[in-house]
């Protein structure tokens, strides 16, 4: 493929710039592989024909690719060579990969006729030999940088959205059989308790021998093939080593189709007993689980003790916030938002204005039945789109940013927007109550703590028969399938709650809140809890910009009088746009009516939209169990995707097909899906069908033993 590599203006300044990121320091899994590559032409000009040579270095991302050993890289660019479509030679390449575990560059030079040689460069810039053991946790991490990026790579954007580096990568699937993820698994062993070295990218928090990137890739690598008891057996062998591997199988069991809720409440208690204090992973997990079960007070308890002992890690404020608005305590579901460390949303959405101008490769092509589909619906054309739709900032909302978000569209869901809005009046100071009490010299709140109470060296655990309390129960609790928020570090700083600090205010310069304390288990507070307003943060304040954007196209457009009026002159894009936005908000049926009506479109025989706005469609129709529509989409998405291709957006497509398969199969269970195949007419169906079964059954999918 030409398009695949990027031009270096100066040869070998790909390689510079990787090493001054590396420089940086701690950068967890590290960077995607790159390859670099010299290739010489040769040309004739002039009367006398005279010969001339150049040569230009390239360079391109790879994640996926078998770096166990130097002769395995040597392979891959062989491989480049036989599918280059010019006369140039390849004259030298470099391949860097990243060895987490040791915190070196491993690179593989290949200098043609033959020459093979691998070494690592630390941070410093010295070059190091490689043993053995240093291949295998280079492997280790490629496979997990690989599986991160097939998982999180796919946000719900439109293509041109995305990346434009993706359209110079290559990635392969290193756990694509059940054998490859056998023996990776094996590989994993060795190092499994030097996997805090390994570190945790993205998170503020220090890595534990629960919470790291091996820990959360090999839980990834079951969940997203819907392994539960298998994954439930390889991590239950740990816990007797460490307690807080209780707090995985935890996760395991409470995302299987049939959440065993008591029997994970038992596992934690009996790991909280084995330890002088509970892991704060421990207690987040007992939150979540009591939410599940009804027992929202006991899930309040729990969360406000995770935040006492790591108040420097944001996915516990987050949690803390979830179980605040399932209570119905909006003001504290606020403040625990506004205790999150997060960057400016400016810098966050970088992707806004950053649209791609490199020339996209065509890969997609036309369904072979696509006279079963629904009738096709004329597309309008692109400058027709409406322009509000693409400068919705929520849309390009991702990670802890979105599901900060999500917890401000649950309190919008439960009190409205105006209500909503007094809402945070009464517990934030707005920007010109700030300029006036800055201009009279009024002290604005610090962040001081009160003194704590006390607390029992053993935090008691909340049991599966604990009586579930009268507050209503939690609505939109569950997480998306990245499991990254749940498992959570340890701090041993003890500083007491953000949300009770107590702030210097003048009399009748805020509401002052109180709510007596009736949790028993309540380990954080005492007696009554005392909400000041407080500074709402720049981020946060954005993110209530963006709800008010989406909130009010959706009312005036989407669902207001002229939407009917509108439709007509949609494109394909605007449909997509407004299922992700009613999707945001919570509207699922407008979601699915959207994404229909995108998907039967007549859509160019090679857009990308057809098989992004069919995944997002495939996603709803599993989570509402309905079999026949998404074995029939399952199928039209499947043809849409050329096989053994190894383009970034085709891979990441697959396998995400592939999860949703496999999370349809264990839902419904294999018998209903074999009922289904029965009323297949079309050879090509029922051929997809069936290998999509025998996959699932070779994979060991939950409920498809039968």
């Amino acid at each position: 493929r030409k398009t695949m590599n990027l031009e270096e203006e100066r040869t070998g300044s790909s390689l510079e710039a990787r090493a001054r990121v590396l420089e940086q320091g701690d950068i967890g899994l590290g960077p995607a592989d790159l390859c670099h590559t010299v290739w010489q032409s040769t040309s004739t000009a002039g009367l006398l024909r005279s010969v001339t040579t150049s040569e230009y270095g390239q360079y391109h991302f790879v994640y996926g690719q078998d770096v166990s050993t130097p002769a395995a890289i040597a392979a891959y660019f062989r491989k480049l060579m036989s599918s280059r479509g010019d006369s140039s030679r390849l004259v030298k390449g470099t391949y860097c990969t990243y060895n987490a575990f040791a915190r070196q560059d491993v690179r593989v030079e290949v200098v043609m006729p033959g020459s093979v040689h691998g070494y690592a460069v630390d941070v410093n810039g010295v070059l190091l030999e490689m043993a053995e053991a240093a291949w295998r946790q280079t492997q280790i991490c490629a496979v997990l940088r690989a599986s991160k990026a097939l998982d999180n790579l796919v946000p719900l954007r439109l293509p041109r959205d995305l990346p434009s580096s993706l359209s110079h990568t290559q990635i392969f699937d290193p756990l694509a059989s059940p054998d490859a993820h056998t023996s990776f698994l094996e590989a994993v062993k060795e190092v499994f308790w030097q996997a805090k070295r390994v570190g945790v990218s993205g998170f503020n928090s220090e890595a534990t021998n629960t919470f790291n990137s091996l820990t959360l890739g090999v839980l990834r690598s079951f969940l997203t093939k819907c392994r539960y008891s298998q994954a439930e057996l390889y991590f239950s062998r740990y816990i007797p080593h460490e307690a807080e591997m209780a707090s995985i199988v935890a996760v395991i069991l409470r995302k299987c189709p049939e959440p065993e809720i008591g029997r994970a409440l038992r596992l934690l208690a009996r790991g909280a007993l084995r330890k002088d204090r509970m892991a704060p992973s421990l207690l987040v997990q007992q939150s979540q689980l009591c939410l599940v079960d009804g027992n929202v007070e006991a899930a309040v308890a729990l969360a406000r003790a995770a935040a006492e002992d790591a108040p420097g890690v944001n996915e516990i404020w987050l949690n803390l916030a979830r179980v605040y608005a399932s209570a119905n305590r909006p003001l504290l579901a606020l403040a625990a938002l506004n205790a999150l460390h997060l960057p400016p949303v400016e810098v966050t959405f970088s992707l806004l204005e950053a649209g791609s101008t490199t020339k996209k490769p065509r890969f997609w092509r036309r369904a072979s039945n696509g006279t079963s589909g629904p009738k096709k619906q004329p597309v309008a054309p692109s400058s027709q789109s409406d322009r509000r739709l693409v400068q919705l900032g929520a849309s390009y909302l991702h990670g802890i940013m979105l599901k900060a978000y999500k917890v401000l569209v649950e309190l919008y869901q439960r009190y409205g927007w105006s209500e909503l809005l007094k809402k945070r009046s009464e517990i934030f100071i707005l920007k010109g109550e700030q300029d006036q009490s800055t201009a009279s010299s009024v002290p604005l709140p610090t962040l001081s703590a009160a003194p704590k109470p006390p607390r029992a060296p053993h935090p008691p655990a909340v049991s599966a028969s604990a009586p579930a309390s009268s507050q209503p129960s939690m609505r939109g609790h569950e997480d998306s399938d990245n499991t990254s928020d749940t498992m959570l570090s340890s701090s041993s700083v003890p500083v007491h709650a953000v949300l009770t600090r107590q702030h210097s205010m003048p009399a009748g310069s805020g509401s002052e809140l109180a709510q007596s304390s009736d949790d028993s288990q309540a380990t954080v507070l005492e007696g009554r809890v005392w909400v000041h307003r407080r500074l709402c943060k720049a981020w946060l304040d954005k993110l209530f910009a963006f709800l008010h954007e989406d909130v009010t196209y959706y009312t005036t457009v989407v669902k207001g009088d002229s939407g009917a009026a509108s439709a007509e002159q949609r494109s394909a894009s605007d449909y997509f746009r407004i299922g992700a936005l009613a999707e945001r908000l919570g509207d699922t049926t407008a979601a699915c009516h959207a994404f229909r009506a995108c998907f039967s479109t007549d859509l160019p025989a090679k857009s990308k939209l057809r098989p992004r706005v069919g995944l997002a469609l495939l996603h709803l129709y599993v989570q509402n169990r309905d079999l026949p529509n998404a074995l029939e989409l399952a199928v039209e998405v499947g043809n849409c995707l050329p096989l053994g291709s190894n383009d970034a957006y085709v891979q990441i497509a697959m396998a995400h097909l592939r999860s949703e398969v496999f999370r349809l199969l264990s839902l419904v269970g294999l018998r209903a899906v074999e009922a289904m195949y029965k009323k297949f007419r079309d050879k090509d169906e029922r051929k997809t069908v069936s290998m999509l079964m025998s996959e699932a059954a070779a994979w060991q999918v939950h409920n498809t033993s039968t």
